[in-house]
């Protein structure tokens, strides 16, 4: 591999160059639309690329900005050697390009390429001794990135960065990576979101209509980070369906209390899943963070349902309370009568005060004629199903556990922090 940084030592007193001092002596024969085939063979350029910096990872529009610099190195033995060379290699002027042949190489997955201009052009081109062209360039890319999310926010994407030829097919003209070090990529880089954990090379020369178009590629492999989305997104939502637990231990009779509390905890669960997919595009097939959410409406809809059906039943006693056991006879004013749905109320808020009024049947005392039997299923009914909902705790911690889990594997933890070339 070429020197890409050499010391001034090398350069020697460098006197002016002419580009037709460097052409053969017939001028017609050399081409600049046509690769410098020697004996017949496609035409090999070398590529390194230096990645200094990969940053905003859209998911709404799937692409990814990287700045890079990239080498083409590629021998023109068509070039004659300047008579005053007597260096290495020497430094040609940029505006030769127009002139010279050239890879007519291309970002195939590129939305947007910015050529760097400060503070001056951020390119150069060098000729060796051997008749050796390098040509570096300093370019901030905007890539696109085909993402899935059936795993998000547990996902790991794979974004590429392809070059390909535009018009040479591989019978003209063939890309590889230089065989000493064809890839760098900064240890600094530092993403928000993901980690990066991979980086390989690859080839995607693909054939076409017109024929096969040489291409290589670099692969990146970005691993999601739980953090922001354990905080922002997990835990807020626990913590409204554990809310909505609430409603169980307040009166039956309280409706405003009740309803508006679990409904409350519905479109504050409802705004948070919304907020989650705020950054991701429409998809049609689902996604881990829907299940999760879509489970945790459900246990927060079900403490509404439970109301419904306890306030159903209430009425229903309330109705037939004559034909269950209470009886009451005429007492005297200022008495104070106790009802089944007062007892079975302050049997579910109480234990203790629970086992003491289950199954008690009060005597009218001298000069109160007044009677009163308390049922003794006061258990059963509409406090039993408020009771039953003491499952709720256990079977959502661990729905929660098992839906995080899967999508979370040992290997992966690994990963997260290391980066592998």
């Amino acid at each position: 591999m070429y020197s890409l940084y050499p010391s001034y030592s090398e350069h020697g007193n460098l006197q002016s160059l002419e580009f037709d001092s460097i052409l053969p002596e017939n001028a017609d024969e050399y081409d600049n639309l046509q690769p410098p085939k020697e004996k017949g063979k496609a035409t090999v350029v070398r590529f390194h690329v230096t990645v200094l910096s990969i940053d905003t990872i859209d998911e709404g529009s799937m692409t990814y900005v990287a700045d890079i610099f990239m080498s083409q190195s590629w021998k023109d033995h068509r070039l004659m050697l300047p008579e005053n060379m007597t260096t290495k290699y020497r430094l040609l002027p940029i505006s030769w390009l127009k002139r010279m042949w050239r890879p007519d190489s291309f970002f195939k997955n590129a939305k947007r390429v910015t050529f760097q201009e400060m503070t001056i052009p951020n390119h150069y081109i060098w000729l060796y001794s051997d008749k050796t062209i390098l040509y570096m360039v300093k370019l901030t890319l905007l890539l696109s990135c085909a993402m899935k999310f059936e795993s998000y926010p547990h996902d790991t994407q794979t974004c590429t960065m392809k070059i390909e030829s535009l018009s040479y097919t591989t019978d003209d003209l063939v890309f590889d990576w230089e065989e000493d070090v064809p890839l760098v990529v900064d240890d600094s880089i530092e993403l928000p979101q993901h980690n990066l954990v991979e980086t390989r090379l690859g080839d995607c020369t693909q054939e076409y209509s017109t024929g096969n178009f040489t291409c290589i590629q670099v692969v990146f492999t970005l691993k999601r980070r739980l953090g922001y989305y354990m905080f922002h997104t997990y835990i807020p939502t626990c913590l409204i369906v554990i809310m909505s637990w609430i409603s169980f231990w307040i009166k039956a009779e309280a409706v405003p209390a009740r309803v508006t509390l679990c409904v409350t905890s519905l479109l504050t669960l409802s705004t948070q899943h919304a907020q989650s997919q705020k950054s991701l595009p429409p998809v049609s097939y689902i996604k881990a963070i829907d299940i999760f959410m879509s489970s945790c409406t459900v246990f927060v809809f079900a403490s509404l349902m439970e109301y419904a059906l306890v306030n159903i039943l209430m009425g229903e006693a309330g109705d037939g309370g004559h034909q269950e056991g209470i009886h009451l006879e005429r007492v005297m004013p200022g008495a104070v009568i106790v009802t089944k749905l007062q007892v079975s109320v302050l049997c579910c808020i109480v234990d203790w005060i629970q086992r003491n009024l289950l199954n008690c049947q009060t005597a009218p005392s001298p000069g109160h004629p007044q009677q009163l039997f308390v049922p003794a299923d006061s258990r059963s009914g509409p406090y039993s199903l408020t009771r039953c909902q003491e499952s709720h705790s256990p079977l959502f911690s661990s729905s929660s556990m098992v839906l995080i889990g899967l999508f979370i594997s040992p290997t992966e933890l690994q990963k997260d922090g290391k980066r592998t070339n």
